[in-house]
């Protein structure tokens, strides 16, 4: 079992030393040398309700920097399809980090209903342009002949691209279209036997995670049947992921931290006893 981290991106952490190629660089290694095998990144919408953020400024940091890294280590981004966006600026932008990261990048729509029209246009047409071959499209919303997306992705055929859920009928929809499968256990009531996935060997889920030292008093108010959260001791931790593995065919894991009543401290503490007792026993 694979696991790595979730980073929830800000508009108010664009700025921060960690968006700048040497706190990208030092993101990645410290992420690698803690034994995670890549790192997803979400956009959110912040207080004041404002647009989130495009993945690709923060994701071209983190790809490049990881570009020189041996062995395997992904860039994951997780984001929404809005209306504006339009899905051949998007293939661009995914082929742009695939070859920064050389390889690295995986990009997923999260949704929690089933796509509308639009949306099933967006995702059809990203999914043809990121190939680097010409497309021709002729939909109700998008409209275009012989267009070529350029530059061409670093792999042959361009980077995974998948759906981030928790709902049954569109995960359903997901596997028919053949896009790669990422279970959002903040949702978890819909996750049913991911072992189905089309992707075959990869059966993947978003999940948080707190791992208390023993003591009941550091236990944060979950409701666990609701969020999917894998809660409790390093032994407990290590049996529920087990038991997710064998039922589920659970082989990556996109950890967060710090959900529920947590304090910044508990969190660390959290990952920490993650790390040094929970992720070595399930490798």
């Amino acid at each position: 079992m694979k696991f790595a981290r979730l980073e929830t991106i800000h508009w108010a952490r664009l700025g921060d030393a960690e968006s700048t190629a040497e706190g990208h660089a030092d993101f990645v290694v410290g992420l690698r040398a803690r034994g995670y095998s890549g790192v997803w990144l979400v956009d959110s919408v912040d207080s004041l309700g404002e647009v989130p953020p495009s993945l690709a400024l923060p994701a071209a940091g983190l790809a490049t920097a990881s570009s020189g890294l041996e062995g395997d280590f992904e860039i994951g981004l997780v984001t929404r399809l809005h209306p504006f966006m339009h899905p051949l600026r998007v293939a661009e932008e995914i082929a742009m980090l695939d070859i920064a990261s050389e390889g690295r990048v995986r990009w997923a729509i999260a949704g929690e209903t089933p796509f509308d029209g639009r949306a099933r246009e967006q995702l059809e047409i990203i999914e043809r342009a990121v190939t680097g071959e010409p497309v021709s499209y002729e939909g109700e919303f998008y409209r275009f002949e012989d267009v070529r997306c350029h530059p061409a992705p670093f792999r042959e055929g361009g980077p995974p691209l998948g759906v981030v859920t928790g709902n049954g009928e569109l995960a359903r929809w997901a596997r028919v279209q053949g896009f790669e499968l990422t279970w959002d256990a903040f949702a978890a009531g819909e996750m049913r036997n991911p072992n189905a996935d089309a992707n075959g060997n990869r059966c993947a889920s978003i999940l948080t995670l707190h791992v208390t030292d023993g003591a009941t008093s550091e236990a944060p108010e979950i409701d666990l049947a609701a969020s999917g959260t894998v809660v409790g001791s390093p032994e407990s931790c290590r049996e529920q992921l087990s038991a997710l593995r064998e039922s589920n065919g659970l082989t990556h894991v996109v950890v967060r931290f710090g959900s529920g009543k947590l304090s910044p401290e508990q969190a660390a503490a959290s990952e920490r006893l993650f790390l040094e007792e929970v992720a070595p026993a399930l490798a």
